[in-house]
């Protein structure tokens, strides 16, 4: 058995293209493809995250350190306003 590790940035097409070491043998194989997607950048989440508290602060003068009573209500509300 062969294993290859490959870095490999996916394009829109999602078409890769492999050259195989002249070690394998020609014929019938069984290839296993093992994706290992890694996760957003804590960076971008944090700076999200960070941008969402800041607009309910301005909009609705609260904290997410507070309690809400009637998020469900304030994020439809959010919703609604900013949709379109």
């Amino acid at each position: 058995m062969l294993t290859l590790n490959i870095n490999y940035d996916v394009l829109p097409d999602r078409l890769i293209t492999i050259k195989l070491p002249e070690t394998v043998r020609l014929g019938r194989h069984e290839l296993v493809i093992v994706v290992d997607e890694q996760p957003i950048p804590s960076v971008h989440a944090s700076h999200n995250a960070a941008k969402l508290n800041d607009f309910i602060k301005q909009r609705y003068e609260l904290s997410l350190c507070e309690p809400v009573q009637d998020a469900e209500e304030i994020f439809t509300s959010m919703a609604t306003r900013h949709a379109g």
